[in-house]
């Protein structure tokens, strides 16, 4: 699978570290990493923060008062998923109490170190590091050091959640997270019939608060699993599409380096584009340039609020600038000054990186608008997040003058972009406030990457951050998803790959987002 068959770049470290080259020598040939295969294993838990898998779950209840009220298990051939129920809605990659899990992933006390209760502990993941200075947004991984099995701070290098195939949604904050280790192959972590574990939560200095009842959970062995597989997902549009959107944060590579953007978007051959993160020195040439079929056939509009960075609006049929994102200024929440001291000046100065447009999509009017909120701020009362709810609030209101400018002529109302969503939820909520046809709220669509396994639209694989999902399509009931994915090279089959002239790379190549597609 795409995501799943990650390359591992903190193997060597990690092997090194539990001693365990042997036995992951030993895993089946057929587990270890591949970046493009034939067939995908459907995985057992989709980590998109939806929960739907869970019912067969073995779950561990833990006595009130803690701030973790339960744990659940599952596990398939790929991978061991972890569900926990919070007290209190948190964001773990931000959170003034870093949570750790303590992990013996063989269930052997005689392998790994006595640390946190657990007997046999081979790894600690720190959702929000310790360190020296404090804490530290994101999540990091260790060893358990044998001269100091309890250390909470994390060491020099640490793993990041790449190299554990580590992923968790939602990334803002909830009181229910599912987050997903990989198995075996790689690293040899959770390749045998089970594991145990520990919570811990600590104080914002380091001392332990709390510390959770053993769990653990009993799977079947690696080899004895046999993988559900079937064909590869390609892109063709849903029967009865009248018209596909995409949305693709760009990260300002552009116009620096066309080649990939070129190829995935004629591959995938949409007919609304929206794009945001595009660099100020990007013009319409350069985005015609990318955009699938004939350059003349497209219209284009390059936003001109957001300084640095912009959103663009291209459309195979005629489009309109809508004049109240020409440069949209930073507000309050209810319209009035913006407070001083939460953005740099001249990002104050240059707009919110926002932009839409009046598109003829057949018989409809739609309004098309693109976003970029900022980023960063794993904390629902960090500074960032503030902003972010101050720039959806405005940018909503700024959609809501032009659908009345329109004089009723507006069919729909299209808000896409990357959220930034790692602080609340507010912003996506406020964002689509009132804007659906008859003055309900518009809602994300529902898109999952062609392997079936997450809705991950942006990847750090160096980062402390896992991947997730921080890009959304938000639509109206007047509009009929078909079909939506998140498109990625990686999750495409061989025969896919050569019949579109793709390479399993390119989508790293091109950003660390991935573009989101959806078929009305």
């Amino acid at each position: 699978m795409g995501r799943l068959n990650r390359r591992n770049e903190g193997r060597a470290a990690i092997l090194a570290a539990l001693g365990i080259a042997a036995m992951a020598s030993c895993q089946r040939a057929d587990m270890s990493p591949g970046r493009v295969e034939s067939t995908r294993v459907r995985p057992v838990v989709v980590i998109d923060g939806r929960f739907d898998e869970w019912g067969a779950a073995r779950s561990t209840q833990f006595p009130a008062g803690g701030s973790v009220a339960s744990v659940s298990s599952l596990s398939d051939s790929t991978a061991v998923y972890v569900a926990l129920a919070l007290r209190e809605s948190t964001n773990l990659q931000g959170s003034a109490s870093p949570l750790l899990l303590v992990f013996d992933a063989d269930d052997d006390p005689a392998t790994g170190v006595a640390a946190f209760g657990v007997p046999g502990a081979d790894l600690v993941i720190s959702f929000t590091a310790l360190t020296e200075e404090g804490t530290a947004q994101g999540v990091v991984s260790w060893v358990p050091d044998p001269d100091d099995p309890e250390r909470v701070t994390a060491p020099s290098r640490p793993f990041v959640p790449a190299d554990l195939g580590l992923w968790f949604e939602p990334l803002h904050a909830t009181d229910r997270i599912e987050l997903r280790l990989a198995r075996g192959g790689a690293n040899g972590l959770f390749a045998t019939e089970g594991f145990a574990g520990r919570i811990v939560v600590l104080e914002g200095g380091g001392a332990e608060r709390e510390r959770s009842p053993l769990f653990r959970h009993r799977a079947p062995a690696a080899e004895a699993l046999t993988a559900e597989a079937e064909p590869r997902s390609g892109l063709d549009r849903a029967p009865e599409a009248e018209f596909r959107v995409l949305v693709w944060n760009v990260a300002g590579r552009l116009s620096s380096n066309p080649e990939p953007f070129r190829a995935i978007l004629r591959a995938i051959d949409a007919d609304l584009v929206l794009l945001d993160e595009v660099s100020a020195r990007t013009d319409l040439a350069a985005v015609r340039a990318v955009l699938p079929g004939d350059p003349s056939e497209w219209s284009v509009h390059i936003g001109s609020s957001g300084g640095r960075q912009r959103g663009a609006v291209a459309a195979r049929s005629p489009l309109t600038a809508a004049a109240e994102f020409d440069l949209l200024a930073y507000e309050g929440l209810d319209g009035g000054p913006f407070p001083e001291g939460l953005l740099p000046l001249p990002l104050v100065a240059g707009g919110i990186p926002a932009t839409a447009a009046w598109v003829e999509m057949g018989a409809r009017r739609v309004l098309a608008v693109v976003i970029d909120l900022v980023c960063c701020g794993n904390s629902v009362t960090s500074r960032q997040d503030r902003v972010r709810v101050l720039e959806a609030a405005t940018v909503n209101r700024a959609a809501r003058r032009a659908v009345a400018s329109a004089d009723g002529s507006a069919a729909a109302v299209i808000l896409a972009g990357d959220f930034n969503l790692v602080g609340s939820e507010t912003p996506l909520i406020t964002a689509g406030r009132g804007l659906d046809t008859g003055g309900g709220d518009l809602e994300p669509i529902y898109a999952l990457q062609l392997d079936g396994a997450s809705t991950a639209t942006w990847i750090g694989p160096s980062t402390p951050f896992p991947p997730g999902q921080l890009d959304y399509l938000l639509d109206p009931s007047s509009l009929e998803p078909l079909r939506a994915f998140v498109f990625e090279t990686e999750d495409l089959g061989v025969a896919d790959l050569a019949t579109l002239g793709l390479s399993a790379e390119l989508s790293d190549d091109a950003s660390d987002h991935r573009p989101v597609v959806a078929d009305f």
